[in-house]
């Protein structure tokens, strides 16, 4: 099976399920048909992104 090729914005969606709306991070990669660890990986790249662009006062 070749290797799936996800763009910048569906992983942000993907991140966002969870530090947006929620979810756990399981049900998020079902409900994306990703791996869990993708969702684990994208989650914390988009945390690092976001606290670099709004720091928290």
């Amino acid at each position: 099976m070749p290797k799936k090729i996800l763009s910048t914005e569906f992983k942000h969606e993907c991140a966002e399920l969870v530090i947006v709306h929620g979810y756990k991070h399981k049900d998020a990669a079902a409900a994306m048909d990703v791996g869990l660890s993708s969702i684990q990986r994208w989650v914390t790249q988009y945390r690092k992104i976001t606290t670099w662009y709004y720091p928290q006062t």
